[in-house]
Formats: structure tokens, sequence, C-alpha cells
């Protein structure tokens, strides 16, 4: 029930899309088709994505009154109240960013299917077309020397550098002295674990997208890539009107 309806509405939705873009560009080049598709899914979700980004980045802009905050109120109920207050002040929600990846989850899935095991490594599964779209004769897969259905190291590399900058815009460093202090001098241990996590995610997650962009046909490196770089643009963009907003607050 669950995998028909992820077909009906997401997964042949894409397919068709990519096989519809075949016909519109020059030499039915898939490393270009992929491309557009991945710039058209982002900006569909764009709506999504920039409310999220937006709010992270007004929280991160927060954060030295969140933590004065905290050392105000030793209350816990009372830091909650105090900091939801503060984000309502600026007009931040806190879990716009789940309702995001709610949505974005399936469409990556479904990406991945298309481009690994959809059309690269199988051909065009003619059941799958509407009955307006007609596959292209001849479909390209070799894209500026790259061959999109054979593994490319340096495909990868995009990948995971792409993704190493994406994480530093979003999850930008904090020094030591930043972070909340108790009594004894002793940084708190929520404080010490988020910072932890934010490092981790900054340098394993990149290295991860690496391995597992290479394990697989250059085409879902082509498409990482892409997408990474669309989101360096939107969190540098949004990065700088999140400032500007707060200073006018």
């Amino acid at each position: 029930m669950i995998s028909e309806i992820f077909n009906t509405l997401v997964y042949k939705p894409l397919y068709n899309s990519l096989i519809l873009l075949l016909w519109f560009i020059p030499g039915a080049n898939m490393g270009y088709a992929i491309i557009v598709l991945t710039v058209l899914v982002r900006g569909v979700l764009f709506p999504f994505s920039h409310k999220s980004i937006t709010a992270q980045k007004k929280m991160q802009a927060l954060d030295g009154k969140i933590k004065e905050i905290k050392e105000k109120y030793s209350d816990k109920q009372d830091q909650a109240t105090k900091t939801m207050a503060l984000y309502k002040e600026h007009g931040v929600n806190p879990f716009s960013g789940c309702l995001f990846l709610l949505i974005q989850l399936p469409i990556i899935f479904a990406l991945y299917w298309v481009f690994s095991r959809g059309i690269v490594t199988s051909g065009v599964d003619l059941s799958l077309l509407y009955s307006f779209v007609h596959a292209p004769t001849n479909i390209s897969f070799h894209f500026f020397g790259f061959n999109l259905t054979e593994k490319s190291i340096i495909l990868a590399l995009c990948a995971g550098a792409t993704q190493y900058l994406q994480m530093r815009l979003s999850l930008p460093s904090k020094s030591v002295s930043s972070q909340i202090k108790k009594t004894d001098g002793s940084i708190q241990f929520s404080e010490e674990f988020k910072n932890a996590l934010a490092i981790q995610s900054r340098y394993i997650l990149p290295v991860m997208i690496f391995i597992f962009a290479y394990q697989f046909q250059s085409a879902i490196a082509l498409y990482w890539t892409t997408n990474n770089i669309f989101s360096i643009i939107h969190e540098y963009s949004v990065a700088r009107k999140a400032k500007k907003l707060l200073l006018k607050a």
C-alpha cells in the first residue's frame, strides 16, 4: 500500500519528468537532465526549505540571547517559556525544519531510485511512462568526459566537498568561550553534546557522502553535487537576510 502510494505520487512523476526533460535537452544528455530536474525539484520545495533555513539562521543569530536566558533562569520550564517567547518575538518557528525534512526524504529516495536503478542501469522502463511521455531514441550518458553509468571519484569528491561547504554554512563554528558554563566552570552537558554533534555533522557527513557517492553510478554524485550547490547559494543568501532582519528587530 505504502509502496504503491510512493510510486504513484513521487517516483513515477519524477521518472516521467526526467524522460520528458530529455526530449527538450540537446542530444538527450542525461547530465544536463539531472541538473535541470534537481533544480526544478528544489524550486518546488523552495517555500518549505526557505522557511526552514530562515528559521535556522535566525535561531543561530539569537543564540547569544538564548544563552543569556539559560544563565538567568535555572528552571527548565522557565527557560523553555522564555525561549519560545523570544522565538515568537522574532518570528521564528523552531519546528519548520521538521516539516521540510518529512517532505524532502521521500523525494530524495525517489530521485535516488530514478538515477541509480530506474534509467542509468536498466534503461527506460516504458511501463512507467505516462501516455503523453515517450522515451528518446538515444540517451547520452556522457557529461563533460564523465560516463554517468560508471563510478567517478572526481564527481564523488565534488559531492563530498560541496556537502562540507554546505555544512559549514548551516553549522557555523563556535568557540568554546561562547559556551554556557556552570558556576563551577564546567561546560553544560547539553551544550557539549550539541557542539560535538555539530562537529561530527560538519566533518563526518561529507566523508559519508563521498563514500556513498563513489559506491554508485556517478549520476548520483552529479545529483548530490547540484543539490548541494543549490543549498549553498540558498544558505548564503538567507544568512545575510536573517542578520539584517535581526538588526532591524
